[in-house]
């Protein structure tokens, strides 16, 4: 049994040491590694952009504040321009007070809106219409007796006459399950 294990050792070394002699590897230019980046969507782009954007203006404070179960849905519908960048900015048509305050729409977070520095050329003159729920992470159910109903019926903007004839992208909901962590 030792002569085995011996003889099965001395093989394997034998074996091990002749793999890394640079001469037994045949070919070695014929080896390329190219390092392939992960394309991501002009619509991934975008909607990262504004939650982005939304994630640095809103109050956090207020957000984490939130009641058990409740949670707030509404939309961002950016107008493209021809140049694939954001000309107009619209939210939801009815928002309630409470999301609001948390959301703080209005000049500042339209100008913010409008300076993201990307381009979106495979939006150009088009309408993109983005849905956003808030729910805290740990809640299983929502409540139905709050403002949600409403928000949900009212999350398509009301767009100018000029921005009605254009295309519209509705682009797929984007969930924040915001929740506090503690240290």
């Amino acid at each position: 049994m030792k002569t085995l294990f011996t003889t099965l050792l001395l093989t394997c070394v034998a074996h091990f040491t002749y793999s890394q002699n640079p001469e037994s590897i045949a070919h070695l230019d014929s080896i390329v590694i190219t390092k392939i980046k992960k394309q991501i969507s002009q619509s991934d782009l975008l909607k990262i952009a504004v939650i982005k954007v939304l994630g640095k203006h809103l109050d956090i404070k207020l957000l984490l504040n939130t009641p058990k179960n409740i949670s707030y849905i509404m939309s961002v519908s950016v107008v493209i321009n021809m140049n694939g960048e954001i000309d107009t900015v619209y939210f939801s048509e009815k928002m309630s007070d409470d999301l609001k305050k948390i959301i703080k729409p209005g000049p500042e977070l339209i100008s913010k809106l409008k300076k993201i520095p990307k381009r979106f050329p495979d939006f150009r003159g088009k309408v993109a219409v983005f849905p956003i729920l808030f729910k805290r992470s740990e809640d299983a159910s929502l409540d139905y007796r709050s403002s949600f109903e409403t928000s949900f019926e009212d999350l398509w903007p009301a767009f100018d006459y000029k921005d009605q004839k254009k295309q519209i992208v509705l682009l797929s909901p984007y969930i924040n399950r915001f929740s506090i962590i503690y240290n």
